[in-house]
């Protein structure tokens, strides 16, 4: 197998690392009021998850070129991993500062989950072989568990106390027993094994395919499988989809179903799968390119990220086909809906010479409402504090912007 991964590897999660108004008062307000002045009108209330102000409220200085951000349950800290120094920074959501920063992990990390139940992180790197687990208070190192070579994805398993990574040498899924902190089983692959996705019971899981080529023409997709398989049982795959050429990029199970979207990069398309029956039910047109499909707090809908196409395809989850297409400025690297459901921001890099954009997005119309600087190359969105601030990782600019 070793022999036959030589000139492989996993570009398709390499790709986007490659790519990838400060409002201070000078005075006291007060003393500038003036007393014979007309006493301003109310405000509208601002309904929960609206970005009150859509500024840019600060720009915090992270370690070196920051990738992937993970919020506490508790709203109280946002989590950053650092690709370019192999650390893991801790931001204080209110003060808006660095409380931590790991030591170096040695590898390019990029992907980071929080423990819903613990005071825990885990973290993988671009082409790494190990599992971090960090302590979230401090950023101590707790262990670090040997999984493989060229980890693709992590996910928490619904409903169990259970972490799968899966790695492309060897093709495989590591089972980690998080009350235990060890690998308790292994799911065996025919072909390396890419993105994650989780059905609601925990009891199927999906993986696209994650081997690459590298050719003259540049690189190109080897094999492009999703894979079936139970992430609490050892042993080999269920079911194995052929997608027919179209590219299988970033799944996502429809909640509370067994029905499966999975987005084609060459084909436009999103293929619509029954994973209980095996069986194909038809394919929705989107836009060029579409990388992964983001769902809406509102369970009707959900969005692709369609990174050639300058569009976002919105998906109506109950009819299973496009609900509406938004044109944006320029391509996008990364979406998050408002936890009202209200609102949609993207990610607009643009020219990395210059600030990227957030576009709002009023779900309402299907309009961009406003477009928000941020630092250059932005590749990463995160909610907190329920939906007023909205955090973005600046790769190039090693910053992590604020917005509110």
């Amino acid at each position: 197998m070793t022999r036959f991964l030589t000139g492989y590897f996993l570009l398709c999660l390499l790709l986007p690392l490659l790519a990838c108004d400060n409002l201070k008062v000078s005075a006291d307000p007060i003393m500038n009021v003036d007393p014979l002045a007309p006493t301003p009108e109310t405000k509208p209330k601002i309904l929960a998850g609206h970005l009150a102000l859509r500024v840019e409220r600060d720009q915090v200085e992270v370690c070196s070129r920051p990738f992937e951000l993970a919020a506490a349950s508790d709203d109280k800290t946002v989590y950053v991993a650092c690709a370019g120094s192999g650390q893991i920074a801790a931001i204080d959501a209110e003060l808006l500062e660095v409380r931590w920063t790991s030591a170096a992990l040695n590898e390019r990390v990029y992907r980071l989950l929080v423990d819903p139940l613990r005071n825990r992180l885990y973290a993988i790197g671009m082409s790494g072989q190990l599992l971090h687990v960090l302590e979230g208070s401090t950023g101590g190192v707790i262990d670090q568990i040997k999984i493989g070579r060229n980890a693709a994805d992590l996910a928490f398993v619904p409903g169990k106390d259970r972490l799968v990574v899966t790695v492309a040498e060897p093709p495989q899924a590591s089972l980690i027993d998080l009350a235990k902190l060890r690998i308790d089983g292994y799911v065996y692959f025919p072909s390396p094994p890419g993105f994650l996705a989780m059905r609601g019971d925990g009891e199927m899981a999906a993986a696209s395919s994650g081997l690459w080529r590298i050719k003259v023409s540049g690189p190109e997709p080897l094999m492009e499988p999703i894979f079936l398989f139970n992430p609490s049982q050892s042993g080999h795959i269920q079911a194995e989809l052929r997608l027919g050429g179209i590219q299988a990029r970033k799944p996502m199970f429809i909640p509370n179903s067994s029905i499966l979207l999975v987005p084609g990069r060459q084909s436009a398309t999103v293929t619509v799968f029954d994973a209980e029956k095996d069986m194909m039910l038809n394919t929705i047109q989107v836009g060029a390119a579409p990388e992964e499909i983001v769902p809406s707090p509102n369970p009707q809908w959900a969005y692709t990220l369609d990174s050639q196409g300058s569009s976002i395809t919105q998906i109506d989850l109950i009819k299973r086909e496009a609900g509406g297409h938004i044109m944006l400025p320029s391509n996008p690297q990364d979406l998050a809906v408002a936890p009202d459901a209200a609102e949609l921001y993207v990610l607009l890099p643009g020219d990395h010479s210059q600030r990227g954009l957030v576009a709002v997005v009023s779900l309402q119309d299907l309009s961009v409402a406003d477009l928000i600087p941020v630092g250059k190359d932005p590749c990463n969105l995160a909610f907190t504090a329920g939906g007023r601030r909205l955090f973005v990782s600046n790769f190039l600019s090693d910053t992590v912007s604020v917005l509110e």
